[in-house]
């Protein structure tokens, strides 16, 4: 009896003892299978990847390429060979007048102060003399006249004449630095619906030869005009009408 018990008892501790042995190899084998698979798919992810990113870079690359061509575009017009032509002939007019002070032993003084701005064009040269035409109401009360000219030069100018009903004066300046002188056309000669080109010093030297475009609206227009402000119309002037934007200091520039 106790024979049988021992002998049943040992067989029963080798059979247990073997499984977990066995299970551990199954364990095992499935681990390193598994390490395996995983490494196979990092490296086929990987070269997917790296394939992906090289194609991208290639497209990128054909893409900027294709947008760095260059197109030549030819912007020359009618409009660019006018501007170019006429408007180193388009000058500054500054309005001097003389303010009163007082300074040191010379005791009251004077000093020309500049009281207002506005465009002109350079119309004629005759001998050493260039010819300017501006508004009346630029140089009026003037004490003394300066004309900037296209490179930025201020030159003494002198009264010519002028007339208060068209608004217009002439002067005159030094035509050492002259080149470019604009020609008058013909106003009867223009069509509703023609090209309009205004050029002028809007707002003073800081904006000198600004260039607008337009049409003639109309020709032959009546304006009423009130030279006394007294509410009464003196006159009627008869003008140009055109949707080129202008104010009043690009009013006698060139257009």
């Amino acid at each position: 009896m106790g024979f049988y018990d021992d002998h049943y008892s040992s067989r029963g501790r080798k059979s247990k003892s073997r499984k977990p042995i066995f299970l551990g190899v199954i364990i095992g084998a499935v681990l390193v299978l598994g390490i395996i698979s995983v490494g196979q798919m990092m490296n086929l992810d990987g070269s997917a990847a790296q394939e992906e990113a090289e194609t991208n870079q290639q497209e990128d690359e054909q893409f900027f390429a294709s947008e760095s061509e260059t197109i030549d575009l030819d912007v020359t017009t009618d409009v660019t060979h006018v501007v170019d032509a006429v408007s180193d002939a388009v000058v500054g007019v500054f309005n001097l007048q003389n303010t009163s002070f007082w300074g040191g032993a010379a005791g009251q003084q004077e000093e020309g102060v500049e009281a207002g701005t506005g465009s002109g064009v350079i119309y004629k040269v005759e001998g050493d003399r260039a010819f300017v035409v501006t508004n009346e109401h630029v140089i009026q009360g003037s004490d003394e006249l300066e004309v900037s000219l296209s490179e930025g030069q201020r030159v003494p100018a002198e009264l010519v004449g002028s007339d208060i009903w068209t608004d217009l004066a002439v002067l005159t300046i030094d035509a050492e630095n002259v080149d470019t002188v604009a020609d008058f056309g013909n106003s009867d000669n223009l069509r509703a619906g023609e090209p309009a080109i205004a050029i002028g010093n809007p707002l003073g030297p800081r904006f000198a030869r600004t260039v607008t475009l337009g049409i003639i609206s109309a020709t032959e227009r009546s304006v009423p005009v009130d030279l006394t402000g007294d509410g009464q119309i003196d006159w009627n002037a008869e003008v140009l009408q055109t949707d080129a934007a202008i104010n009043l200091v690009i009013a006698v520039g060139l257009s």
